[in-house]
């Protein structure tokens, strides 16, 4: 039996590659703390300056980018996993129908336990505070990095989401370019650390610092390792570290699946943290907030002129400052008239005007905020031209929404089926007494995205499915379309591309018998017309009619 790599690494080492990673981390710190100055102030803790209650607003005269990137995690958040609703449904895989050798009526059965697990799943989802947490790091994403936790909880809530501010961790990538490595800082009162880790031992120190001050904050740093070349069981290395008296192991655990998910849209070669649309105008962002404070100061002077008194006192320029409502001692006028008035304020209110929309504009774009434009600007809009600009975005977005389904929603799923299966809540499938592993992998069972954005091909598909059989019946007739497609199969496969819960319909082999019997009605029918003298209905041009009997006269 091969020996994990973990048994090769102490205490030591681990702590070594966190601070390899912390390094890294670190040389982003004031990009970071620039851009959630502006953009996000409530998450601004970068270097640890702000307590609770703090008026983390003082230099922000301009929320154009706060309200952008609230609007930007509604958005995505609105199209990849919409709050209380099913975004995503469990189906059977590529392979499954071929390595279990499942028939039509089997793999059928397949796709309905499936949906029920799928209700299962979201039942618990939707009852957890994962919508909240999705929110709060999203916003993260907005600049860089969302990361969040999944922790597993009771048997009536199993999942316990949190969402980690990109300030406390630290993170490497994997093998496959994802990020796999995770470290977080916590500076935690002593007497909270049993609490939140149950399992954990505490050594002679931590004990007697327990006992004697309680409200001591300790260093800790909880780390999760991944190593490919382990058992199923032991992918991953979650441990907890004290590291004020030596670096020495509190709580360690293997286990299958990491508790950090972190997720990127954007990522530079090179480079392993995201870049969000904040880091792409954050130029913008800095000179509305700048234009912004400029303009307050003018405005307050055109409101509050300085006024201009004639003495002949002398002013020292370079220890003056001008404010406004302040009074300026000059020199008298050679004419003597007006010795107190006010001074003039120039500036081009339409120029600043134009100039803030640009910035405005610019940064709305960036971070999707309106994507169908202003209700005030769109009134006079059709359907289908709300349509195509609704269409145009998500394709313009595709890409971002393609890497989070890789990074963050998949292991958000799979993680909770892990979960859900650990606590007996979910089972393998038992199809035609064949077992099927429930295991998340695209091969045995995979998963189909409902959200508006990625069902964009599924409705593609179905209006051309739909298009080619008007097509077929227009130029053919109902034989051309009975001829040219497999009936049975059509009901399912737009079902599956409409959203409509397998369970609803009956399986290919009810429908056939259905179709096969209204054909055997409808030749019944052709047949008792003939021999009345009646032509069959249904039929084309080129028919013979029959006369009409004609109403007589009075």
């Amino acid at each position: 039996m091969a020996k994990d790599k973990e048994v090769l690494e102490t205490a030591d080492q681990r702590y070594k590659r966190y601070l390899k990673a912390q390094e890294r981390m670190d040389l982003w710190l004031h990009l970071f703390q620039t851009a959630y100055k502006y953009a996000i102030p409530d998450r601004d803790d970068f270097f640890n300056k702000n307590t609770s209650g703090d008026n983390r607003m003082n230099d922000v005269f301009d929320s154009t980018a706060i309200d952008g990137v609230e609007d930007y995690a509604g958005t995505i958040q609105s199209i990849l996993t919409p709050p209380y609703a099913r975004w995503a449904k469990l189906v059977p895989g590529d392979l499954v129908k071929k390595t279990q050798k499942l028939s039509d009526t089997e793999f059928e059965e397949a796709q309905k336990i499936l949906e029920g697990y799928t209700d299962t799943l979201f039942t618990y989802l939707n009852a957890s505070n994962f919508s909240l947490k999705a929110n709060e790091s999203l916003q993260d994403l907005a600049v860089s990095t969302g990361i969040m936790i999944l922790n597993e909880g009771t048997d009536d809530k199993p999942f316990q989401f949190l969402s980690v501010p990109i300030s406390q961790v630290a993170v490497s990538e994997g093998e496959d370019g994802t990020l796999k490595n995770f470290w977080r800082k916590w500076d935690i009162a002593i007497r909270l650390v049993p609490l939140k880790w149950p399992m954990i031992k505490l050594d002679q120190t931590l004990t007697a610092l327990l006992k004697s001050n309680p409200d001591e904050q300790v260093k800790l740093i909880e780390g999760c390792i991944n190593y490919p070349q382990n058992s199923q069981d032991k992918q991953y290395f979650y441990y907890l570290q004290h590291i004020q008296s030596g670096v020495k192991d509190l709580y360690t655990d293997w286990r299958e699946f990491n508790p950090f998910t972190g997720f990127r849209s954007n990522v530079s070669p090179g480079e392993i943290l995201g870049r969000g649309p904040v880091l792409k105008v954050l130029p913008d962002i800095k000179k509305l907030n700048k234009f912004e404070e400029m303009a307050l100061r003018g405005a307050s002077m055109r409101a509050f002129p300085i006024t201009l008194l004639e003495s002949n006192a002398v002013l020292n320029p370079h220890n003056f400052k001008m404010n406004a409502g302040d009074t300026i001692i000059i020199e008298p006028s050679p004419s003597g008239k007006d010795p107190i008035r006010p001074m003039q304020v120039g500036g081009d209110v339409q120029f600043e005007q134009a100039y803030r929309e640009y910035l405005t504009n610019n940064i709305k774009s960036a971070l999707s905020a309106d994507p169908l434009g202003e209700p005030e600007k769109t009134v006079n809009q059709t359907a289908t031209q709300t349509q195509i600009r609704q269409s145009n975005w998500t394709r313009k977005n595709g890409a971002a929404a393609s890497r989070l389904t890789t990074e963050w929603l998949n292991e958000i799923l799979d993680k909770c089926i892990r979960i859900l299966r650990k606590k007996n809540i979910l089972q393998d499938l038992v199809v035609g007494g064949k077992t099927i592993e429930l295991k998340f992998d695209n091969k045995l069972i995979a998963v189909d995205y409902q959200s508006p954005l990625l069902d964009v091909q599924n409705q593609e598909d179905a209006q051309k499915l739909e298009a080619h059989i008007g097509f077929i019946g227009q130029n053919f007739g109902p034989t051309g379309i009975t001829a040219t497609y497999n009936l049975k199969e059509i009901p399912g496969y737009m079902a599956d591309k409409m959203g409509v819960p397998k369970h609803l319909l009956n399986n290919s082999d009810v429908i056939q018998e259905k179709l096969d019997n209204l054909a055997k009605q409808a030749q019944q029918a052709a047949e008792a017309q003939a021999q009345a003298g009646q032509p069959p209905m249904g039929t084309g041009q080129g028919q013979p009619q029959t006369q009409q009997p004609q109403p007589q006269g009075g």
